[in-house]
């Protein structure tokens, strides 16, 4: 079971929206409860997957698990030297509980097991039955129901599989299974949310402890300027210091940057990314023609200007306007009955060849003239 799709399992801050009352308020309520009455609980579930053994058999073996258990002993470590006063502290698993999600055959209901695999301790779960119990207890009143049906995402990944890029912002909000701000959602963690834009913006700095660097299109750094907040542009790879503060709205990743990083990350997001053969542009052709036709024109005049001059025409034009010149005195000048377009087109074809004349086609580079050249060159030279 994953615990963070269960429909049965929820953090403080989701069933926080289903009561009026802030949720520490109740939880403060509930230890009260469950010192003096056995069947009124509020247990804190995790997810583990590591080796454990069990408390009461210690020579028994260590054996693997993985699945959902009840919390029923923690403690705070520091992280790095413990004379260091910058060390993080962190909570980590020490004892959990075999319970009704562990799914697991070898992990008996109620057993305590010890946790050998160290393992952080991630956000708390609570299950929504419990909760439900103390609420009716207290007689608080709902002012929000459960969804009835599972849902897998607090986004519509059809929909947002559309863009092509996005904010930092929106990439942190999928990544953490919440909502975008234009879209409807009830449950999703806010901590989680903000753990994520932490994580995401560090790997935009270059400052990840495994390196990995995001790679922005746009790149936004909060600034001041003249004591006023601003945002200033930065260049996209730029590594910065971890204390820069990027901002999350401005700057923009493309879709397969933010799929590279779920990857890393290990999150589902339910978007892909696969490559589509696009038409080309009849407009992008026409305005190609129409710039081909223009430059030819430009060309030809300079010519006709320039016929009675004493210059090399070899030396003092470019060699596309030479080959024209020549298909035109050797093909066309003093003709009663000029060739085809297709045999100038032939011919100007292989002769670009040979003379190392080369175009683009997008970021290739091709040996001879353009086909929209070989179409309009044959035109332009049998009128004259």
């Amino acid at each position: 079971m994953d615990i963070n799709n269960s429909p049965q399992l929820y953090t403080l801050e989701q069933l926080d929206q289903l009561i009026e009352l802030p949720i520490n308020q109740v939880v403060s309520c509930i230890r009260d409860i469950e010192l003096c009455e056995v069947e009124y609980y509020f247990n804190e579930y995790t997810e583990f997957r590591g080796l454990v053994k069990p408390k009461d058999s210690p020579a028994d073996e260590a054996f693997f698990v993985n699945g959902i258990f009840r919390v029923n002993k923690t403690e705070m470590v520091l992280c790095g030297d413990k004379f260091d006063p910058d060390a993080e502290a962190i909570c980590v698993l020490i004892e959990i509980q075999g319970s009704k999600y562990s799914n697991s055959d070898t992990v008996k209901l109620d057993n305590i097991y010890e946790v050998i695999t160290t393992s952080v301790q991630e956000i708390a779960r609570y299950s929504y039955d419990e909760f439900m119990l103390i609420i009716n207890r207290l007689k608080i009143p709902l002012i929000k129901e459960i969804p009835t049906e599972i849902i897998k995402f607090n986004y519509d990944p059809e929909l947002i599989n559309h863009k092509s890029n996005f904010t930092l912002e929106e990439a942190s909000r999928i990544a953490a299974n919440a909502p975008l701000k234009d879209q409807q959602g009830i449950f999703y963690s806010t901590s989680l949310l903000n753990h994520y834009q932490e994580i995401i913006c560090e790997c935009v700095k270059g400052q990840n402890q495994h390196g990995f660097h995001l790679l922005t299109i746009e790149l936004w750094v909060h600034s001041h300027d003249d004591y006023e907040p601003c945002s200033r542009r930065h260049n996209n790879g730029t590594r910065l210091v971890v204390s820069a503060n990027v901002n999350l709205e401005l700057t923009i990743i493309s879709k397969a940057e933010l799929l590279r990083w779920c990857k890393y990350m290990k999150i589902e997001t339910g978007l892909f990314y696969s490559q589509k053969i696009i038409d080309e542009s009849v407009e992008a052709l026409r305005i190609e023609l129409n710039e081909s036709e223009e430059e030819i024109s430009r060309l030809r005049e300079l010519y006709l200007s320039e016929s009675g001059s004493t210059i090399s025409k070899e030396t003092y034009y470019p060699p596309e306007l030479l080959l024209a010149i020549d298909a035109f005195e050797l093909l066309c000048s003093g003709q009663d009955k000029p060739p085809t377009n297709e045999y100038i087109k032939e011919w100007l074809q292989k002769e670009s060849k040979e003379r190392g004349i080369t175009h683009k086609d997008g970021s290739r580079e091709l040996k001879g003239f353009s086909d929209i050249k070989l179409k309009t060159i044959p035109s332009i030279i049998k009128s004259q």
